[in-house]
């Protein structure tokens, strides 16, 4: 019986051949059909290894992007649990933006992937953003990256985000009130109004009316009640011409 071209890639050629066939390397109208027969392979524990190896390999980034990008698209990190620290590994050391893009979707819901928020190339802190799990681990980090100099894209981003953290309203006020910046001026203001913008305008101004006997409560120890009184009068200001 004939094969066609897909079977042909999936039975008669190796996984490094695959992987080099479905990079960008390969300017062949032969590229989508590897494709296809690496989405259609059986993630196993072997295959997920072997792939790990070639990241670690010598490999050219194009090909070493299309290994994690497999990984990825396998959910591999979350079907062998082990592999997440042999991905956050590779990450911590790829230096080639693109391919350290796809080991981030490759480690999509892995907490270790907050690590790489500060890499110089926004890129790759956009693709943090993106991936990382939405909980209280990502959010301060998050938070203060949004203040301290993320880039306009990544910001934007990341408020898209804002509704998937529980709680966020109090998380937000809470980190707005009791963090130091660089510089509280214009810039500062108006990305207080973007992430007002995006969570829940009823229980943002519960929350920030409250916010200054809470932080007496929980924060007198940190700020002077003179300086809590100044951020509260900011932010209210920033609610007020957001609404």
């Amino acid at each position: 019986m004939l094969l066609n071209l897909n079977e042909f890639f999936l039975f008669n050629m190796t996984l490094r051949e695959q992987i080099y066939q479905a990079s960008e390397l390969n300017s062949s109208n032969t590229r989508l059909t590897a494709v296809a027969a690496l989405k259609d392979r059986m993630m196993d524990r072997d295959t997920a290894l072997e792939l790990c190896d070639y990241l670690r390999a010598d490999l050219h980034p194009a090909e070493r992007t299309t290994v994690a990008q497999v990984l990825g698209f396998h959910k591999a990190a979350v079907r062998f649990s082990y592999l997440g620290a042999v991905l956050h590994a590779q990450a911590k050391q790829e230096t080639d933006p693109i391919a350290l893009r796809a080991l981030i979707f490759a480690l999509r819901d892995f907490d270790a992937v907050i690590d790489l928020l500060e890499h110089r190339a926004e890129g790759v802190a956009r693709e943090v953003v993106l991936y990382a799990p939405a909980n209280t681990q990502s959010l301060q980090p998050f938070l203060k990256a949004s203040f301290n100099g993320l880039a306009d894209r990544t910001f934007e981003a990341f408020c898209c985000r804002l509704s998937e953290f529980e709680d966020i309203e109090s998380h937000v006020l809470a980190f707005l009130m009791t963090a130091e910046f660089r510089e509280v001026g214009q810039k500062f203001d108006a990305r207080v109004r973007q992430v007002f913008a995006e969570v829940d305008q009823a229980i943002l101004f519960e929350v920030l009316i409250d916010v200054r006997g809470e932080l007496e409560r929980t924060y007198k120890t940190i700020w002077p009640g003179i300086w809590q009184r100044e951020r509260q009068r900011r932010l209210l200001e920033q609610f007020v011409q957001m609404v």
